[in-house]
């Protein structure tokens, strides 16, 4: 771009003299690449509409201006300048123009014909043939056809394997595809030919990520920052790739370094909260609430980050502090079961039952098949001493689930006996329960554990 600025610098000096400065058609087109590529479009507009008043005719220049307003979001305008461009000249260049801005107008029936006509044009060189399967696979993938859009992108890698925007898209089409070994091959081929090409080495990572082959996706995105040492998807990469492997201390060393390249990504809501996770794991609680709190800033709704606060508390004991997250957590998300249940056992280990009860409530209802809601909920009632409401849920559950979980029931209605004063109807269920499911006694010693000294209960437990 360097050798354009003097002539962009002459034509802005020119500018402040005459509305229509005047050059020829070859020097307006660097002018307004070069306004493009600084991605300054309205220059760029403005550079072409002058180029224009002095070459009404050049279908080269109104090529420019409807890719210019496609820039600029346009896309209205530009099919109508390149309808003008194509009646003055149809060429292969104009028709990639005119099919981008039917795509961009969601116009996908007009669309294609035009890319697949090009496919067959025997005139039409690699360069544009790759560019029409591109566009193509973008139209494939806005009507949800994957395997299609895979099979596009693959195509225009093949007719030109250095087309950076294909390679990112391959990447995209392959996680949603899940096509990963066929892409896995195609990047091989591709770095054999283009070594230093970070976005081949970035996708042959992301590749074997998505197989789980986490050491093999780490080996190629240090390849990426080796060849770029400033692109920070590659260190976000290999921090996943170890925290998948469980080195959290390692993996949080990587998002620190993409940090120290980028402050700003602090701000990015996947990347404090990953980084907060990191360092939940390794119990360092401080630094995991600073991180989660940094997501919170950034999106006050994001619920998960105050249940990982909530559990960073929890886990130093402050449980009361803990709640208060949890709830915030349970405010965005009603229905979350974990939400529910951290709530719930929040109260249960503060000792107020009767608050945990109706999250217990909530949970069985919302979730009628799950086993453990249900056995929570009849818990929860027998220590609160309502023993007729815990048996009921008891003997309703032992009906709903019948045979695969009767000895969880058994052990619950064991204790339950006992606590109501019926201790010789409650042993005769333990031994039921304890010889259909010797592991699950603690359901029973649990609530009533004076009844490990009864001489009855130890007389079962040594015939074990």
């Amino acid at each position: 771009m360097q050798q354009y600025q003097q002539l962009v610098h002459s034509f802005e000096e020119a500018l402040h003299h005459s509305y229509h400065p005047y050059f020829d058609v070859h020097h307006f087109e660097k002018i307004i690449a070069y306004y493009q590529q600084a991605k300054k479009y309205k220059k760029a507009f403005e550079a072409v509409t002058c180029a224009l008043h002095h070459h009404h005719y050049s279908a080269d220049l109104l090529g420019l201006k409807a890719q210019v307003l496609l820039d600029l979001r346009k896309a209205k305008a530009a099919l109508r300048v390149i309808e003008q461009a194509i009646n003055l000249s149809p060429s292969i260049e104009n028709y990639l123009i005119q099919a981008l801005a039917l795509r961009d107008l969601h116009e996908y029936t007009q669309a294609t014909p035009i890319l697949l006509n090009i496919l067959t044009d025997n005139t039409s060189n690699a360069t544009e043939r790759s560019d029409a399967y591109f566009y193509l696979a973008h139209i494939y993938d806005a009507q949800n056809d994957l395997q299609q859009a895979y099979d596009c992108i693959v195509r225009c890698l093949e007719h030109n394997n250095n087309h950076t925007q294909a390679l990112l898209s391959l990447n995209y089409f392959t996680s949603l595809s899940a096509r990963y070994d066929e892409s896995i091959n195609l990047y091989k081929k591709i770095i054999d030919e283009y070594p230093y090409t970070y976005e081949a080495w970035q996708g042959l990572g992301d590749a074997y990520f998505g197989l789980g082959l986490y050491e093999k996706a780490i080996d190629a995105y240090e390849f990426v920052v080796a060849i770029d040492d400033t692109y920070v998807q590659g260190y976000i990469s290999q921090a996943e790739a170890y925290f998948e492997l469980a080195n959290f201390a390692k993996s949080a060393a990587l998002y620190l370094i993409a940090m120290k390249h980028n402050p700003d990504f602090v701000q990015e809501i996947s990347f404090s909260y990953n980084l907060g996770l990191c360092y939940y794991n390794l119990k360092d609680y401080d630094k995991a609430i600073n991180y989660f709190a940094h997501t919170i800033k950034s999106d006050e709704s994001f619920a998960n980050a105050y249940y990982q606060i909530a559990s960073c508390y929890e886990q130093q004991g402050l449980v009361e502090d803990a709640l208060v997250y949890y709830k915030h957590a349970l405010k965005f998300n009603g229905n979350d079961k974990d939400y529910l249940m951290a709530v719930a056992n929040a109260y249960m280990v503060m000792g107020k039952i009767s608050s945990a009860i109706p999250h217990y409530t909530q949970l069985v209802t919302d979730y009628p098949k799950n086993v453990t809601f249900a056995q929570l909920l009849s818990y929860a009632y027998i220590v609160q001493d309502e023993i007729p409401t815990a048996l009921q849920i008891i003997e309703r559950s032992n009906q709903q689930f019948q045979d695969a979980h009767e000895a969880v029931w058994l052990y619950l209605k064991a204790a339950c006996f006992v606590l109501s004063g019926q201790k010789q109807e409650g042993i005769a269920i333990f031994e039921r329960a304890f010889y259909t499911n010797k592991s699950l006694q603690n359901l029973f010693f649990d609530i009533v554990p004076y009844m490990k000294r009864n001489p009855m209960v130890c007389q079962i437990l040594g015939q074990e």
